[in-house]
C-alpha cells in the first residue's frame, strides 16, 4: 500500500438515499433529520469550534485520559496493530494514540473513516506530513460502508476507536445492535475496541455542554451546526426552508438519560422541497430531531458489552469522573 490512499464510498449512497432518509424524516409524526447530513465539511468545522468551548468538557475529559493513558492502552493490542477511527474529525485525540503505537511497533497503518470527504482529506494529509512511519488509508464513507472495507484492505490486527462519545447517538439498545451487527462482524479474536462514552452527572453540567445557556458562543455555534442540517436540505434538495424562522433546542432527559437536541419552528410555515415536489408543514414549537446523546453509568457500560458480545476489559476515566474510555474485546468462548 502506497503511503497515503484514499476510497471514496459516498458516492454509493448518493442523493437518492439522502432523499429517502430527508423526506422520511421531515414528513414523519415526530420529525428529525439523520444527524449524520449535520456533518458535511462546514459540519466538522463547526463541530471542532464547539469542542473547544469551556462549556464541552467532553474533548477536554477525552483528551485528558489519552494524554496519560495512551501508552498503556496500546501495551494490550497485539503487534502490528493498525489503528482505525470511526469519525476522525482533526484528529487531534487520535495523535496519542498514533504516537503511541508507533513508539511500540516503528511504524503502523491509520485507517480514519468518515463522511466529510475534504474535511477527511485535508486531516490525513496533515497526518501523513507529521508521521513519516504512518501509512494512511482515508475512507469516505459512512461507518456501515467503511467498516466492510476493513475486511478487504486490513488484515493485520486492528484497534478500531469510537471517540467523542458518538455512541451515544443511539439508544442503548440499538448501541449494541450497531455494535453487534457492524463493528463485531469485521473484528478477529486479536482485535479490540475502544470506545468513548460520557457519563451520567449533573443535568445542568451537560445542558452547558450542548449550548442551553442563552447569548453564549456556545449555543451561537450549536445552533449553526444543527442548523447545517437544515441547509444541506436546501442545497441538495432545492428547497426552500427558512432557517431563521427556527431556534435551537436543548434539554437534559434525566428519566430518559440523554440530551435532546432540536430545531423548534418559530411560527406555521411550510416549505417545498424543490426537487421532490414534497411539502413539509411546520406548526409553531413543533421540534425536529437533530439528534440524541445517551450518557451512560458503570452497569449500563457492562450491560452494553454484553448484549453486544463484547467484554468489558479496562476502562480509564479523567480525573473528574465525568467520561470514560473503554476497552472492549471479542467474548473468548471457553
Amino acid at each position: 500500500m502506497e503511503n497515503t490512499q484514499f476510497i471514496n464510498l459516498l458516492d454509493k449512497q448518493g442523493l437518492d438515499t439522502f432523499v429517502q432518509d430527508v423526506t422520511a424524516g421531515l414528513t414523519a409524526a415526530s420529525k428529525y433529520i439523520p444527524v449524520k447530513y449535520v456533518y458535511d465539511d462546514l459540519g466538522s468545522q463547526l463541530f471542532e469550534q464547539v469542542t473547544q468551548q469551556p462549556e464541552y468538557y467532553l474533548t477536554r475529559a477525552e483528551k485528558e485520559i489519552l494524554a496519560r493513558f495512551a501508552p498503556e492502552i496500546v501495551q494490550k493490542l497485539a503487534e502490528n496493530t493498525a489503528l482505525v477511527e470511526l469519525g476522525c474529525g482533526n484528529a487531534v485525540k487520535t495523535r496519542f494514540l498514533i504516537e503511541a503505537l508507533l513508539q511500540k511497533q516503528g511504524k503502523s497503518l491509520f485507517v480514519p473513516i468518515d463522511i466529510a470527504e475534504d474535511f477527511l482529506f485535508t486531516q490525513s494529509q496533515k497526518l501523513r506530513a507529521t508521521y513519516a512511519d504512518l501509512e494512511v488509508l482515508g475512507v469516505a464513507a459512512d461507518y456501515h460502508d467503511g467498516l466492510e472495507i476493513l475486511l478487504k484492505y486490513v488484515e493485520q490486527p486492528k484497534l478500531i476507536i469510537w471517540l467523542g462519545s458518538d455512541i451515544g447517538h443511539l439508544p442503548h439498545a440499538q448501541a449494541a445492535d450497531m455494535l453487534r451487527e457492524q463493528v463485531i462482524s469485521v473484528m478477529n479474536p486479536e482485535d479490540k475496541l475502544l470506545v468513548g462514552v460520557d457519563l451520567k452527572k449533573s443535568a445542568d453540567t451537560i445542558n452547558a455542554a450542548y449550548g442551553s445557556e442563552p447569548k453564549t458562543l456556545i449555543r451561537e455555534l450549536s445552533h449553526a451546526l444543527a442548523a447545517n442540517g437544515l441547509k444541506r436540505v436546501n442545497q441538495r434538495l432545492q428547497g426552500d426552508i427558512v432557517l431563521d424562522n427556527f431556534d435551537y433546542n436543548c434539554d437534559y432527559n434525566d428519566a430518559l438519560g440523554c440530551i435532546e437536541i432540536s430545531l423548534k419552528s418559530l411560527c406555521d410555515q411550510s416549505a417545498t422541497l424543490g426537487s421532490t415536489g414534497v411539502t413539509v408543514n411546520f406548526a409553531q414549537d413543533e421540534l425536529v430531531r437533530i439528534h440524541h446523546s445517551y450518557k451512560y453509568n458503570t452497569q449500563e457500560l457492562q450491560q452494553l458489552a454484553q448484549a453486544a458480545g463484547l467484554q468489558l476489559e479496562q476502562q480509564w476515566f479523567d480525573e473528574q469522573g465525568l467520561y470514560s474510555l473503554n476497552l472492549l474485546g471479542l467474548v473468548v468462548e471457553p
